[in-house]
């Protein structure tokens, strides 16, 4: 009797421990009931505004000094439910922090070689917490410093080479506060060369 009750209980143990596993809270990481948007990126120009498109200037000439300075962006981020629930409000684990970013760069020609046709690709931290249905700006650097002292940047400053047309795709990580991941993406277009000042 014992026997034929030992074969039953077997497989219910192994029902409820493959039910446990596929339910693991780690599998759900990256499961996220939380968008990211991207409502838009702008470029800080000269006079320190916004502008669609980034004129980066390799170089700044001036009469009595010379100097380079980094290029910065802003980016005005929302987050929305992904399946909301009609009468039910967002609970503050759907909110998402933004922690990382990376940009690389792209030419419509195809020649996409970091450090001979366009920048190498850049990583920073960033720290921003979007809530659910609200909007948040966050600036960043978009095209450092050393970038325009490495080739192919450098090699706009005596003029003799042609303007570089790239798009900056930037891609935006971080998570909800209950721990799973989100990302999104934009692009924002930039124009390299040695612009004159004044």
């Amino acid at each position: 009797m014992r026997k034929y009750l030992l074969f039953p209980l077997t497989y219910i143990l192994i029902f409820i421990l493959s039910f446990s596993i596929s339910c693991n809270k780690i599998e759900n990481d990256t499961r996220s009931n939380s968008i990211l948007i991207i409502k838009s990126i702008k470029a800080i120009n000269w006079e320190e505004e916004e502008a669609d498109v980034l004129f980066s200037d390799v170089i700044v000439e001036k009469e009595d000094s010379s100097y380079i300075q980094s290029d910065l962006a802003v980016v005005e981020l929302t987050a929305e439910l992904m399946n909301p629930t009609p009468g039910l409000e967002s609970s503050i684990y759907n909110n998402i922090m933004i922690d990382r970013y990376i940009v690389h760069f792209e030419r419509s020609d195809g020649k996409n070689t970091p450090g001979v046709d366009v920048p190498y690709p850049i990583e920073g931290n960033l720290s921003a917490l979007v809530e659910i249905g609200s909007s948040v700006k966050v600036s960043f650097v978009v095209v450092t410093i050393n970038a325009k002292r490495e080739p192919p940047l450098v090699n706009l400053v005596d003029g003799n080479e042609p303007e570089i047309k790239a798009t900056a795709i930037i891609e935006l990580y971080g998570h909800d506060l209950a721990n799973n991941k989100v990302k999104a993406t934009g692009y924002l277009q930039v124009f390299f060369n040695n612009y004159l000042n004044e």
